[in-house]
């Protein structure tokens, strides 16, 4: 290590699952929020941040907000529907000239794929409840195995009350719905969401209830870079050890640890037994389970 340096862990604790982070960052380095920086550059927080993806912070989200019961809807448009995307992907030109097509198809789905949130929150707020919602939300036009483009559709993840509500205001075609399963890291969600996205410049992949629960960061000094230690009754998800000079990641589900229940907020009884999907061209496929 160089002199005027020294290591410090971060630990996240997203549910069940808990990750193991060491970083080489200046001696002075201390805990600080995500945006303030240190006289030395940025924060430890913030250097490990930049060296993951943005598959591991989905991972963490899904992780703290979903729970077996919840769905993942993927929502198409028919071909009745499509001229309608395409006639607003044509209004984005004057705001984005320099975009391509292909960038204001997704920027188009994007702004349905939100609309569609809404809708989902007005029709809970007038049959009861406030219009809270955990949701994420990502546009895809992207095939995840070979790279090929599709042509664009939403993901959306959605709590399990909202199912019906989501069915009944989607209109422009079809709706395949999938359960997620009982598991303790969605990672696997993650990483298949967003191999369907592709990448735009200056662009996120996908968007969040601003609601959400976060991951418990806990950061330290510690006295060099030590080994991550599996601890008994913990499941190792991916452990990486590539020396001592080299920072460390260890992902594991503690088995000691339960489930902590999602808190209050945007997740409600299901009182909407009545909502069925409903004419246009909204189809509910068979339920599957997501993997």
């Amino acid at each position: 290590m160089e002199k005027g340096m020294k290591w410090m862990m971060i630990v996240r604790r997203s549910g069940r699952v808990v990750e193991k982070s060491t970083v080489c960052v200046p001696v002075g380095t201390q805990e600080r929020s995500r945006r303030e920086k240190t006289k030395c550059g940025t924060t430890a927080l913030k250097q490990d941040e930049n060296e993951r993806n943005a598959e591991k912070r989905l991972a963490r989200v899904i992780n703290c907000n979903f729970r077996p019961g919840d769905v993942m809807l993927m929502a198409s448009w028919s071909e009745e529907s499509w001229p309608k995307l395409e006639a607003k992907a044509e209004k984005l030109a004057a705001a984005h000239p320099e975009s391509s097509w292909e960038d204001r198809l997704v920027m188009a789905a994007e702004q349905e794929g939100s609309n569609w949130i809404r809708r989902i929150q007005r029709l809970k707020k007038t049959r009861g409840g406030t219009a809270l919602l955990r949701y994420v939300l990502v546009a895809s036009d992207m095939d995840g195995k070979t790279g090929e483009g599709k042509r664009v559709h939403l993901h959306v993840l959605l709590p399990g009350w909202a199912k019906d509500l989501a069915l009944e205001t989607w209109k422009h075609g079809l709706v395949d719905v999938r359960n997620l399963r009982e598991q303790d890291d969605y990672t696997p969600i993650a990483e298949y969401l967003l191999r369907q996205v592709r990448r735009r410049p200056d662009s996120k992949k996908y968007r969040t209830a601003q609601n959400m629960d976060k991951p418990v960061v806990t950061i330290q000094d510690i006295p060099g870079n030590m080994p991550l230690k599996v601890k008994k009754n913990e499941v190792v998800m991916r452990h990486n050890e590539e020396g001592p000079d080299r920072p460390r990641y260890l992902r594991i589900v503690d088995m000691n640890r339960k489930r902590p229940e999602v808190k209050a907020k945007g997740r409600f009884p299901d009182t909407t037994t009545h909502a069925h999907a409903r004419a246009g061209t909204s189809k509910a496929r068979t339920k599957k389970t997501a993997k």
